[in-house]
């Protein structure tokens, strides 16, 4: 386990480091997600919380094929990253600009391993077919979200046990 905190984190940082399994980079002020390569067949957990990250150019088969797990609250990401190569992930926490409204109109892809996902700031209106590729997920969590953003979830709630939702305060 490594925790980084307030360091310049350079590519060649990671080499040497074969068995790392758990990284975490919150509190960086990072503005992307970090060169993987020399940890990227051991890495299962990535912490990149509170940073300034606004986009994720992340290929989940090539680039992190180990990761199961990925924390990226805090960064207040604009747009919804491309989670289309994300079929490993087990875990996934987001947030979005507050007052930032477009549809989210694509999700994860079939046949992933998404058991847990973590929303915080969702203003956004999520496509009905959010949830269509989601068969494996367990736990929801959605913090502050607008009333309208929600989709219906009935043909998904079978294999979702526990649920956790939190609307604005305003």
């Amino acid at each position: 386990m490594v925790h980084i905190c307030y360091y310049s984190i350079y590519s060649s940082f990671f080499k040497g480091l074969v068995c790392l399994s758990f990284l975490n980079l919150q509190w960086n002020k990072l503005t992307a997600i970090p060169d993987l390569t020399h940890v990227k067949n051991t890495l299962a957990v990535l912490v990149t919380s509170y940073n300034k990250i606004s986009g994720l150019s992340l290929n989940f088969s090539t680039d992190a094929p180990a990761l199961r797990t990925l924390h990226l609250l805090g960064n207040r990401f604009p747009n919804f990253p491309d989670f289309s190569t994300a079929t490993k992930l087990g875990y996934v926490s987001i947030s979005f600009e507050r007052f930032t409204m477009y549809p989210i109109t694509h999700g994860f892809p079939v046949g992933n391993k998404l058991g847990r996902l973590y929303f915080s700031n969702v203003n956004h209106t999520l496509a009905d077919n959010f949830f269509h590729g989601l068969t494996n997920l367990f736990e929801f969590h959605i913090r502050g979200y607008s009333p309208t953003s929600l989709p219906k979830i009935e043909e998904y709630s079978d294999s979702i046990k526990n649920m956790y939702i939190e609307k604005w305060n305003n």
